[in-house]
């Protein structure tokens, strides 16, 4: 994704500015004081308009001061970040180590310690953290053991003789180091300082900052006095037209990609579907048999609305023929009622009659009126399904060019497609991501500080040898 760097605006320009403009107003009027009278006639208002031109930028400088104060651009002045750097567990995550635990190279190298009772390893984990806190509060003076031992204060000098602890010596072979980014300049820097020598090559190498907790070029930047700022979030996508894409839809079809990862990881490390026909799945094919899926579940979807709609149908079928029936028997005892009702003087059979027929007309009415509510009831069901129809297609051709951009993104952000990369394996890194905002440096590079203290030699080709 394409990351779009902040301007900052200098305080010192601005007032340089200003400064300028003052300094030009104030030969323009002493020039004027030299003219006659009659030019100060002809232009009234001209002082007044240059002052409130002055105000207004002396105005904006100093919301702009104000605007700066109140949101530092150097992710380093973060409150928040300071907190976190601070103290012993700070100074072990920004070493990206454990604060309360060994870790398995440490186990390695001092399997004594390791195999030890909890309160050893405890005394073993404060001196390395107190340590590793030493050398990021100063990381431009070499942190050496003299200077470890006289600043290891109580209760952490409690066993100086595990500090002193000499290392075995052993003989090193030789180190080829291949590859000139910012990773193997600071190797061949560090084995440059052991003591031994190479020929290296620069190359530029990484220009963004993934974060500052727990990586290690914050120190580097602190060492250089390397100014880091945010990178602006912001990513509009473009059409191929030209036209920007609705922020709604951007937004939907980035939720759906989020989704679609989500469901091909719960395949993996849930279901544990990793293989089909003895072969390992990728993670290309998991997201076009996840997209199959999701265009089945829409048909579906519109299936079993198709399916209510024709049951309510039915439905209102019945209720309509209902209402005939009933409308019939009403128009046939109307027209008998109506005829008794012409008969001035009814024996008992014929009043009999005229008064059942009376009843029978109510007792048709009531079910008239019950049958018009089921009618409404079901035409008001059969409204609400017309108005949420199920969307025909899983993606439009639009939507699925945005999630193709996605898809593109996530093969850049691999550097392979996404057919290369294994659906178990492919986010095993994720747990281990630098934490914060991304960065870039101010002015220059950290690659291009590393280099200047080592001796280069370029356009030479790497022959393999046998070490």
């Amino acid at each position: 994704m394409s990351r779009r760097k902040k301007v900052k605006i200098e305080y010192k320009e601005v007032e340089e500015k200003c400064s300028n403009v003052e300094e030009g107003n104030l030969s323009d009027n002493t020039d004027k004081q030299k003219n006659p009278q009659s030019e100060k006639k002809l232009n009234p208002g001209t002082s007044s308009s240059k002052a409130t031109k002055k105000e207004s930028k002396r105005e904006d400088v100093k919301k702009e001061d104000e605007k700066k104060k109140e949101d530092p651009e150097s992710e380093l002045d973060d409150p928040v970040i300071k907190d976190l750097f601070s103290g012993l567990e700070g100074a072990a995550f920004q070493s990206r180590m454990p604060f309360d635990k060994l870790t398995s190279t440490e186990a390695a190298c001092f399997p004594d310690i390791a195999n030890a009772v909890l309160q050893t390893v405890k005394v073993y984990l404060n001196i390395r953290n107190r340590i590793l806190q030493m050398w990021l509060e100063n990381p431009k003076q070499q942190l050496v053991l003299e200077h470890a031992i006289d600043n290891m204060e109580a209760p952490y000098n409690s066993d100086l003789h595990l500090l002193k602890r000499p290392i075995p010596a052993k003989k090193y072979g030789k180190v080829i180091v291949i590859g000139a980014g910012i990773a193997g300049l600071a190797a061949a820097q560090q084995l440059q300082q052991f003591g031994l020598e190479g020929n290296y090559v620069a190359d530029l190498g990484a220009m963004v900052v993934t974060g500052l907790g727990g990586n290690p070029v914050t120190t580097l930047s602190k060492q250089i006095d390397m100014e880091l700022h945010r990178i602006r979030q912001k990513c509009p996508l473009y059409q191929s037209t030209g036209v920007t894409v609705d922020k709604d839809k951007d937004e939907m079809v980035e939720r759906e990609f989020n989704r679609l990862l989500e469901a091909t990881s719960y395949l993996s490390h849930q279901l544990d579907f990793n293989y089909a026909g003895n072969k390992p799945v990728s993670l290309g094919q998991a997201l076009e048999w996840v997209i199959k899926l999701q265009e089945k579940h829409v048909k579906e979807k519109q299936i079993q609305h198709l399916k209510s709609v024709i049951s309510l149908q039915e439905k209102l079928k019945t209720n309509q023929k209902m209402l005939i029936n009933v409308k019939e028997q009403m128009q046939e005892i109307h027209t008998k009622v109506k005829e008794m009702a012409a008969i001035e003087k009814r024996d008992i059979h014929e009043e009999f009659a005229y008064r059942s027929g009376i009843k029978d007309l109510n007792t048709l009415a009531s079910e008239w009126d019950q049958l018009q509510e089921q009618a409404k009831e079901i035409e008001g069901k059969l409204q609400e399904l017309e108005n949420s129809r199920p969307s025909d297609v899983y993606l439009s051709s639009k939507d699925r060019q945005i999630l193709d951009w996605h898809f593109a993104n996530l093969e850049f952000a691999n550097a392979t497609p996404l057919s290369n990369l294994s659906l178990k394996h492919w986010d095993q890194d994720d747990d281990f991501e630098f934490t914060g905002n991304h960065l870039t440096g101010r002015i220059f590079y950290i690659i291009y500080w590393i280099p200047q203290f080592m001796f280069f030699k370029i356009q030479k080709i790497i022959q393999p040898h046998l070490v």
